[in-house]
Protein backbone atom coordinates (compact mmCIF):
# COMPACT_ATOMS: atom_id res chain seq x y z
CA UNK A 1 0.00 0.00 0.00
CA UNK A 2 1.74 3.14 -1.20
CA UNK A 3 1.00 6.61 0.18
CA UNK A 4 -0.78 9.15 -1.26
CA UNK A 5 1.12 12.73 -2.12
CA UNK A 6 -0.47 15.44 0.05
CA UNK A 7 0.29 18.84 -0.93
CA UNK A 8 3.59 20.03 -0.22
CA UNK A 9 2.61 21.48 3.57
CA UNK A 10 1.86 18.48 4.79
CA UNK A 11 5.18 17.15 3.68
CA UNK A 12 6.58 19.82 5.79
CA UNK A 13 4.91 18.15 9.11
CA UNK A 14 2.22 21.84 8.31
CA UNK A 15 -1.35 21.30 8.83
CA UNK A 16 -3.94 23.18 6.33
CA UNK A 17 -5.96 24.17 9.61
CA UNK A 18 -4.90 26.41 11.92
CA UNK A 19 -2.57 25.38 15.30
CA UNK A 20 -5.23 26.42 17.33
CA UNK A 21 -8.51 24.60 15.64
CA UNK A 22 -9.77 23.59 18.51
CA UNK A 23 -8.26 20.72 19.76
CA UNK A 24 -5.65 20.33 22.89
CA UNK A 25 -2.29 18.51 22.76
CA UNK A 26 -3.88 15.48 24.62
CA UNK A 27 -6.87 15.24 23.47
CA UNK A 28 -8.38 12.43 21.21
CA UNK A 29 -11.31 14.60 19.89
CA UNK A 30 -12.46 17.90 18.42
CA UNK A 31 -12.91 19.52 22.02
CA UNK A 32 -12.35 23.07 22.82
CA UNK A 33 -10.13 23.61 25.52
CA UNK A 34 -12.13 26.40 27.11
CA UNK A 35 -15.02 24.05 27.51
CA UNK A 36 -13.56 21.08 28.76
CA UNK A 37 -12.30 21.68 32.51
CA UNK A 38 -10.54 18.93 34.61
CA UNK A 39 -12.99 16.05 35.51
CA UNK A 40 -14.00 16.47 39.72
CA UNK A 41 -11.51 13.32 41.35
CA UNK A 42 -15.25 12.38 42.66
CA UNK A 43 -16.09 11.19 39.13
CA UNK A 44 -12.89 9.55 37.58
CA UNK A 45 -13.17 7.21 40.96
CA UNK A 46 -16.66 6.73 40.23
CA UNK A 47 -15.94 5.64 36.74
CA UNK A 48 -13.46 3.92 37.40
CA UNK A 49 -15.34 2.01 40.10
CA UNK A 50 -18.11 1.45 37.66
CA UNK A 51 -16.04 0.07 34.60
CA UNK A 52 -13.99 -2.20 37.27
CA UNK A 53 -17.79 -3.18 38.71
CA UNK A 54 -18.60 -4.33 35.25
CA UNK A 55 -16.03 -6.27 34.12
CA UNK A 56 -15.13 -8.15 37.66
CA UNK A 57 -19.14 -8.87 37.82
CA UNK A 58 -19.64 -10.70 34.02
CA UNK A 59 -16.41 -12.30 34.71
CA UNK A 60 -17.63 -13.64 37.89
CA UNK A 61 -20.66 -14.50 35.94
CA UNK A 62 -19.32 -16.46 33.39
CA UNK A 63 -17.10 -18.62 36.08
CA UNK A 64 -20.44 -19.45 38.31
CA UNK A 65 -22.63 -20.15 35.73
CA UNK A 66 -20.07 -22.79 34.16
CA UNK A 67 -18.80 -24.08 37.17
CA UNK A 68 -15.08 -23.26 35.99
CA UNK A 69 -12.24 -24.21 38.51
CA UNK A 70 -8.63 -23.24 37.81
CA UNK A 71 -7.69 -26.51 36.83
CA UNK A 72 -10.07 -26.25 33.82
CA UNK A 73 -7.49 -23.44 32.23
CA UNK A 74 -5.24 -26.66 32.00
CA UNK A 75 -7.47 -28.67 29.85
CA UNK A 76 -6.03 -26.31 26.83
CA UNK A 77 -2.91 -27.15 25.17
CA UNK A 78 0.15 -25.42 25.93
CA UNK A 79 1.32 -24.99 23.01
CA UNK A 80 -2.29 -23.48 21.53
CA UNK A 81 -1.84 -20.99 24.69
CA UNK A 82 1.76 -19.77 23.40
CA UNK A 83 0.87 -19.68 19.58
CA UNK A 84 -2.65 -17.24 20.74
CA UNK A 85 -0.10 -15.22 22.47
CA UNK A 86 2.28 -14.27 19.30
CA UNK A 87 -1.46 -14.23 17.14
CA UNK A 88 -2.24 -11.26 19.47
CA UNK A 89 1.22 -9.22 19.49
CA UNK A 90 1.14 -9.92 15.49
CA UNK A 91 -2.17 -8.33 15.30
CA UNK A 92 -0.94 -5.21 17.18
CA UNK A 93 2.22 -4.91 15.69
CA UNK A 94 -0.05 -4.56 12.22
CA UNK A 95 -1.78 -1.54 13.96
CA UNK A 96 1.26 0.04 14.44
CA UNK A 97 2.07 -0.31 10.74
CA UNK A 98 -0.97 1.15 9.92
CA UNK A 99 -1.31 4.17 12.02
CA UNK A 100 2.46 4.58 11.41
CA UNK A 101 1.48 5.28 7.50
CA UNK A 102 -1.77 7.38 8.10
CA UNK A 103 0.82 9.91 10.36
CA UNK A 104 2.98 10.00 7.34
CA UNK A 105 -0.08 10.42 4.87
CA UNK A 106 -1.10 13.55 7.32
CA UNK A 107 2.75 14.76 7.32
CA UNK A 108 3.52 14.11 10.82
CA UNK A 109 7.34 13.50 10.97
CA UNK A 110 7.52 10.40 12.59
CA UNK A 111 10.21 7.55 12.79
CA UNK A 112 8.38 3.69 12.97
CA UNK A 113 10.04 2.64 15.62
CA UNK A 114 8.52 5.86 17.76
CA UNK A 115 5.47 5.26 16.15
CA UNK A 116 5.28 1.24 17.05
CA UNK A 117 6.51 2.39 20.64
CA UNK A 118 4.13 4.58 21.14
CA UNK A 119 1.61 2.08 19.69
CA UNK A 120 2.51 -0.64 22.12
CA UNK A 121 1.85 1.98 25.29
CA UNK A 122 -1.92 2.91 24.33
CA UNK A 123 -2.49 -0.75 24.19
CA UNK A 124 -1.00 -0.93 27.84
CA UNK A 125 -2.87 2.42 29.12
CA UNK A 126 -6.26 1.19 26.87
CA UNK A 127 -6.44 -1.86 29.06
CA UNK A 128 -5.40 -0.56 32.65
CA UNK A 129 -6.62 3.06 32.58
CA UNK A 130 -10.06 3.82 33.87
CA UNK A 131 -10.53 5.34 30.17
CA UNK A 132 -10.40 2.25 27.95
CA UNK A 133 -9.17 2.46 24.48
CA UNK A 134 -9.80 6.39 24.93
CA UNK A 135 -7.29 6.91 27.22
CA UNK A 136 -4.53 4.78 25.38
CA UNK A 137 -5.25 7.33 22.20
CA UNK A 138 -5.14 10.18 24.58
CA UNK A 139 -1.38 9.08 25.92
CA UNK A 140 -0.13 8.46 22.19
CA UNK A 141 -1.87 11.57 21.34
CA UNK A 142 -0.11 13.50 24.36
CA UNK A 143 3.22 12.27 23.92
CA UNK A 144 3.62 12.47 20.51
CA UNK A 145 2.47 15.93 20.30
CA UNK A 146 5.10 16.94 22.72
CA UNK A 147 7.31 15.68 19.67
CA UNK A 148 5.50 17.70 16.67
CA UNK A 149 6.70 20.86 15.78
CA UNK A 150 4.13 23.63 16.01
CA UNK A 151 1.17 23.06 12.68
CA UNK A 152 1.51 19.50 13.16
CA UNK A 153 -0.35 18.52 16.28
CA UNK A 154 -3.83 18.57 14.71
CA UNK A 155 -2.63 16.18 11.92
CA UNK A 156 -1.20 13.78 15.33
CA UNK A 157 -4.73 13.48 16.72
CA UNK A 158 -7.04 13.40 13.76
CA UNK A 159 -4.25 10.36 12.52
CA UNK A 160 -5.46 8.71 15.40
CA UNK A 161 -8.95 9.39 15.03
CA UNK A 162 -8.47 7.97 11.54
CA UNK A 163 -7.13 5.07 12.52
CA UNK A 164 -9.75 4.11 15.00
CA UNK A 165 -12.45 4.63 12.28
CA UNK A 166 -10.35 2.42 9.78
CA UNK A 167 -10.38 -0.07 12.51
CA UNK A 168 -14.27 0.22 13.23
CA UNK A 169 -15.05 0.18 9.47
CA UNK A 170 -13.16 -2.98 8.72
CA UNK A 171 -14.79 -4.94 12.14
CA UNK A 172 -17.89 -3.61 11.16
CA UNK A 173 -17.34 -5.21 7.70
CA UNK A 174 -15.87 -8.65 8.93
CA UNK A 175 -18.95 -9.30 11.45
CA UNK A 176 -21.22 -8.61 8.71
CA UNK A 177 -19.68 -10.54 6.33
CA UNK A 178 -18.62 -13.46 8.50
CA UNK A 179 -22.41 -13.74 9.25
CA UNK A 180 -23.51 -14.01 6.25
CA UNK A 181 -21.36 -16.39 5.17
CA UNK A 182 -22.33 -18.56 8.44
CA UNK A 183 -26.00 -17.87 7.58
CA UNK A 184 -26.55 -21.76 7.74
CA UNK A 185 -24.90 -21.66 10.95
CA UNK A 186 -26.62 -19.02 12.71
CA UNK A 187 -30.66 -20.52 11.58
CA UNK A 188 -29.27 -23.11 13.89
CA UNK A 189 -29.00 -21.25 16.47
CA UNK A 190 -31.41 -21.39 19.35
CA UNK A 191 -34.07 -18.65 19.40
CA UNK A 192 -32.40 -16.11 21.32
CA UNK A 193 -28.98 -16.30 20.84
CA UNK A 194 -30.11 -15.43 17.00
CA UNK A 195 -32.77 -12.81 16.98
CA UNK A 196 -29.94 -11.45 18.90
CA UNK A 197 -27.17 -11.43 16.62
CA UNK A 198 -29.60 -10.42 13.89
CA UNK A 199 -30.64 -7.19 15.80
CA UNK A 200 -26.80 -6.69 16.31
CA UNK A 201 -26.15 -7.28 12.82
CA UNK A 202 -29.04 -4.54 11.64
CA UNK A 203 -27.39 -1.80 14.58
CA UNK A 204 -23.83 -2.48 12.82
CA UNK A 205 -25.15 -1.91 9.24
CA UNK A 206 -26.74 1.17 10.30
CA UNK A 207 -23.43 2.01 12.31
CA UNK A 208 -21.33 1.01 9.24
CA UNK A 209 -23.50 3.79 7.01
CA UNK A 210 -22.99 6.51 9.48
CA UNK A 211 -18.50 5.75 9.26
CA UNK A 212 -19.20 5.97 5.72
CA UNK A 213 -20.70 8.81 6.02
CA UNK A 214 -17.77 10.67 8.56
CA UNK A 215 -15.84 10.53 5.51
CA UNK A 216 -17.69 12.23 3.23
CA UNK A 217 -18.84 14.99 5.65
CA UNK A 218 -16.92 17.92 4.23
CA UNK A 219 -19.49 16.94 1.59
CA UNK A 220 -22.53 17.55 3.16
CA UNK A 221 -21.85 21.32 3.81
CA UNK A 222 -23.00 21.72 0.46
CA UNK A 223 -26.40 20.17 1.38
CA UNK A 224 -28.29 23.24 2.16
CA UNK A 225 -30.55 20.86 4.39
CA UNK A 226 -27.77 19.69 6.42
CA UNK A 227 -25.37 22.48 6.06
CA UNK A 228 -28.03 24.85 8.07
CA UNK A 229 -27.90 22.13 11.21
CA UNK A 230 -24.30 21.77 10.69
CA UNK A 231 -23.34 25.83 10.74
CA UNK A 232 -25.70 25.47 13.96
CA UNK A 233 -23.22 23.06 15.84
CA UNK A 234 -20.50 25.30 14.68
CA UNK A 235 -21.61 28.44 16.28
CA UNK A 236 -21.96 25.89 19.62
CA UNK A 237 -18.37 24.67 18.67
CA UNK A 238 -15.99 27.51 17.40
CA UNK A 239 -15.95 25.42 14.13
CA UNK A 240 -14.78 22.43 15.23
CA UNK A 241 -17.08 20.58 12.73
CA UNK A 242 -15.79 22.25 10.11
CA UNK A 243 -12.46 21.96 11.24
CA UNK A 244 -13.19 18.20 11.34
CA UNK A 245 -14.42 17.97 7.88
CA UNK A 246 -11.52 19.99 6.36
CA UNK A 247 -9.11 17.14 7.83
CA UNK A 248 -11.46 14.46 6.77
CA UNK A 249 -11.43 16.07 3.32
CA UNK A 250 -7.62 16.18 3.85
CA UNK A 251 -7.55 12.44 4.29
CA UNK A 252 -9.24 11.46 1.62
CA UNK A 253 -7.03 12.57 -1.09
CA UNK A 254 -5.78 9.26 0.45
CA UNK A 255 -8.42 7.37 -0.57
CA UNK A 256 -6.46 4.32 -1.57
CA UNK A 257 -4.28 4.40 1.54
CA UNK A 258 -7.02 4.21 3.75
CA UNK A 259 -9.15 1.49 1.24
CA UNK A 260 -6.36 -0.63 1.54
CA UNK A 261 -6.04 -0.92 4.81
CA UNK A 262 -9.47 -1.10 5.79
CA UNK A 263 -9.06 -4.47 3.17
CA UNK A 264 -6.06 -5.59 4.41
CA UNK A 265 -7.61 -4.97 8.45
CA UNK A 266 -11.04 -7.06 7.27
CA UNK A 267 -9.11 -9.86 5.95
CA UNK A 268 -6.41 -10.20 7.66
CA UNK A 269 -5.67 -8.56 10.99
CA UNK A 270 -9.11 -9.68 12.15
CA UNK A 271 -8.89 -13.54 11.21
CA UNK A 272 -5.13 -13.28 12.88
CA UNK A 273 -6.89 -11.91 16.07
CA UNK A 274 -9.24 -14.78 15.81
CA UNK A 275 -6.78 -17.18 15.51
CA UNK A 276 -6.45 -17.73 19.70
CA UNK A 277 -10.42 -18.80 19.80
CA UNK A 278 -9.54 -21.82 16.82
CA UNK A 279 -6.33 -22.74 18.67
CA UNK A 280 -7.94 -23.06 21.68
CA UNK A 281 -11.16 -24.44 20.32
CA UNK A 282 -9.27 -27.17 18.07
CA UNK A 283 -6.52 -27.72 21.36
CA UNK A 284 -9.75 -28.32 24.08
CA UNK A 285 -11.36 -30.65 21.38
CA UNK A 286 -8.47 -33.05 21.70
CA UNK A 287 -8.56 -33.69 25.73
CA UNK A 288 -12.07 -33.51 25.58
CA UNK A 289 -12.09 -36.60 23.37
CA UNK A 290 -9.73 -38.35 25.80
CA UNK A 291 -12.22 -37.88 28.51
CA UNK A 292 -15.27 -39.10 27.16
CA UNK A 293 -13.96 -41.83 25.52
CA UNK A 294 -13.74 -44.37 28.36
CA UNK A 295 -16.51 -44.83 31.09
CA UNK A 296 -20.77 -45.04 30.43
CA UNK A 297 -22.67 -41.93 29.11
CA UNK A 298 -26.05 -41.57 30.51
CA UNK A 299 -27.84 -42.99 27.19
CA UNK A 300 -25.60 -46.29 27.99
CA UNK A 301 -25.84 -46.71 31.59
CA UNK A 302 -27.32 -49.39 33.05
CA UNK A 303 -31.19 -48.55 33.97
CA UNK A 304 -32.90 -49.71 37.15
CA UNK A 305 -35.30 -51.94 35.17
CA UNK A 306 -32.44 -53.99 33.41
CA UNK A 307 -34.26 -57.20 32.27
CA UNK A 308 -30.96 -58.85 31.12
CA UNK A 309 -30.15 -62.41 32.81
CA UNK A 310 -33.94 -63.13 33.56
CA UNK A 311 -35.65 -66.28 32.51
CA UNK A 312 -37.70 -65.93 29.37
CA UNK A 313 -41.34 -66.10 31.75
CA UNK A 314 -39.79 -63.57 33.54
CA UNK A 315 -38.44 -61.37 30.66
CA UNK A 316 -42.07 -61.46 29.15
CA UNK A 317 -43.42 -60.46 32.82
CA UNK A 318 -40.90 -57.40 33.30
CA UNK A 319 -41.15 -56.18 29.37
CA UNK A 320 -43.64 -53.72 29.75
CA UNK A 321 -42.40 -52.13 32.65
CA UNK A 322 -38.87 -51.70 31.67
CA UNK A 323 -39.90 -50.55 28.32
CA UNK A 324 -42.20 -47.30 30.78
CA UNK A 325 -38.53 -46.84 32.64
CA UNK A 326 -36.57 -46.61 29.47
CA UNK A 327 -39.20 -44.37 27.58
CA UNK A 328 -38.62 -41.91 31.28
CA UNK A 329 -35.10 -41.95 31.46
CA UNK A 330 -34.42 -41.14 27.87
CA UNK A 331 -37.39 -38.16 27.31
CA UNK A 332 -35.47 -35.29 26.97
CA UNK A 333 -36.33 -31.91 28.15
CA UNK A 334 -35.90 -28.72 26.27
CA UNK A 335 -33.06 -27.51 28.36
CA UNK A 336 -31.25 -31.04 28.34
CA UNK A 337 -31.80 -31.09 24.66
CA UNK A 338 -28.64 -32.93 23.15
CA UNK A 339 -25.74 -30.41 22.27
CA UNK A 340 -24.78 -30.54 18.32
CA UNK A 341 -21.58 -30.60 17.04
CA UNK A 342 -19.31 -28.03 18.29
CA UNK A 343 -18.50 -26.28 15.36
CA UNK A 344 -14.21 -25.97 15.55
CA UNK A 345 -13.66 -25.05 11.76
CA UNK A 346 -11.74 -21.50 11.48
CA UNK A 347 -14.69 -19.77 9.74
CA UNK A 348 -17.19 -20.06 12.60
CA UNK A 349 -14.70 -19.44 15.35
CA UNK A 350 -13.70 -16.08 13.46
CA UNK A 351 -17.56 -15.14 13.45
CA UNK A 352 -16.89 -15.54 16.99
CA UNK A 353 -14.16 -13.60 17.49
CA UNK A 354 -15.53 -10.58 15.49
CA UNK A 355 -18.83 -10.78 17.61
CA UNK A 356 -16.70 -10.55 20.21
CA UNK A 357 -14.44 -7.69 19.70
CA UNK A 358 -17.61 -5.90 18.50
CA UNK A 359 -19.36 -6.13 21.63
CA UNK A 360 -16.26 -5.30 23.38
CA UNK A 361 -16.04 -1.92 21.12
CA UNK A 362 -19.26 -0.72 23.38
CA UNK A 363 -17.89 1.19 26.43
CA UNK A 364 -18.56 0.50 30.00
CA UNK A 365 -15.49 -1.72 30.75
CA UNK A 366 -11.88 -1.79 31.18
CA UNK A 367 -10.75 -2.65 27.35
CA UNK A 368 -13.73 -4.94 26.34
CA UNK A 369 -13.24 -6.91 29.91
CA UNK A 370 -15.95 -8.80 30.29
CA UNK A 371 -17.76 -8.19 27.83
CA UNK A 372 -15.68 -9.34 25.07
CA UNK A 373 -16.31 -12.60 27.30
CA UNK A 374 -19.69 -13.07 27.74
CA UNK A 375 -19.94 -12.33 23.82
CA UNK A 376 -17.85 -15.17 23.36
CA UNK A 377 -19.57 -17.60 25.67
CA UNK A 378 -22.76 -16.95 24.28
CA UNK A 379 -21.48 -17.49 20.73
CA UNK A 380 -19.62 -20.41 21.61
CA UNK A 381 -23.03 -21.98 23.43
CA UNK A 382 -25.09 -21.68 20.55
CA UNK A 383 -22.09 -23.26 18.53
CA UNK A 384 -22.16 -26.53 20.48
CA UNK A 385 -19.65 -25.80 22.93
CA UNK A 386 -19.41 -27.34 26.47
CA UNK A 387 -19.97 -25.16 29.20
CA UNK A 388 -16.67 -25.44 30.52
CA UNK A 389 -15.62 -24.63 27.03
CA UNK A 390 -17.63 -21.88 26.36
CA UNK A 391 -15.92 -20.32 29.72
CA UNK A 392 -12.87 -20.94 29.72
CA UNK A 393 -11.61 -20.04 25.91
CA UNK A 394 -13.31 -16.79 26.20
CA UNK A 395 -11.53 -15.99 29.62
CA UNK A 396 -8.25 -17.31 28.67
CA UNK A 397 -8.29 -14.69 25.25
CA UNK A 398 -8.52 -12.28 27.89
CA UNK A 399 -5.78 -13.17 29.79
CA UNK A 400 -3.68 -13.30 27.19
CA UNK A 401 -4.64 -9.65 25.93
CA UNK A 402 -4.08 -8.38 29.40
CA UNK A 403 -0.84 -10.64 29.36
CA UNK A 404 0.28 -8.51 25.63
CA UNK A 405 -0.91 -5.13 27.34
CA UNK A 406 1.25 -5.71 30.39
CA UNK A 407 4.09 -6.56 28.57
CA UNK A 408 3.82 -3.53 26.86
CA UNK A 409 4.49 -1.20 29.59
CA UNK A 410 8.40 -1.69 29.03
CA UNK A 411 7.74 0.40 26.40
CA UNK A 412 6.53 3.36 28.17
CA UNK A 413 9.50 2.50 31.01
CA UNK A 414 12.04 2.58 28.67
CA UNK A 415 10.36 5.24 26.33
CA UNK A 416 9.92 7.75 29.79
CA UNK A 417 13.27 7.14 30.22
CA UNK A 418 15.09 8.78 26.97
CA UNK A 419 12.54 11.69 27.64
CA UNK A 420 14.02 12.36 30.83
CA UNK A 421 17.39 12.01 29.60
CA UNK A 422 16.15 14.90 26.97
CA UNK A 423 15.08 17.13 29.31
Amino acid sequence: MNEEKMPQEQKAGTSAVPENAGFTAGSASPVMESEKPPEPAWKKTLKFVLRFGVSAGILAYIICTRDIKWQDFKLVEPWCIAAGFLCIYTQLSLTAVRWFTLLRAAGVKCSFREAFSLQMQGMFFSQFLPGGSVGGDVVKAGILATRTPPGGKFNVVFSIFVDRLCGLGALLVALLGTCLICRDTIAQFPEGQRNGLLVMCAVCGALLCVVICVFFSDLLYKVKFFKFFLDIADRITKDTFKRAADAVALYRRSWKLLLGWIVATTLVFFPVLSMPVWLMANGFENVQEVESAPGETAQTAELPGSIDGLAPEAMQEAAPAAAEQTAEVSEIKPDEAVRPEPKRDFLSCLMISNVSQTIAAIPGSFGGTGTRDIAGAEMMTAMGYSKKESGVIPILVTMLTLLVALSCSVFFVFDRGKRAAKR
